[in-house]
């Protein structure tokens, strides 16, 4: 997964998954879904991201919602 912002252009961009974009939908004011040729989201994109953010863009926080998982394969 990559997180990027472009000051500049005020866009924050997710993407999950490395794959050429096939297109994008928004799905509400400024906030795009990117999707690879077969139609499968791969990110997604928010324009004007400074003012619908709370915070500075630049500041990113991860929390782990579930805990781990147990590896699964006989280990």
């Amino acid at each position: 997964m990559r997180i990027t912002y472009d000051p500049r252009a005020d866009v924050l961009a997710i993407t999950w998954r490395d794959s050429s974009p096939g297109g994008g939908r928004e799905v509400a004011p400024d906030l795009f879904v990117e999707c690879d040729a077969a139609g499968l989201p791969i990110g997604m994109e928010l324009l004007n991201a400074s003012k619908h953010m709370e915070d500075d863009p630049l500041s990113v926080g991860l929390e782990l919602l579930v805990p781990e998982a147990t590896p699964t394969g006989g280990r």
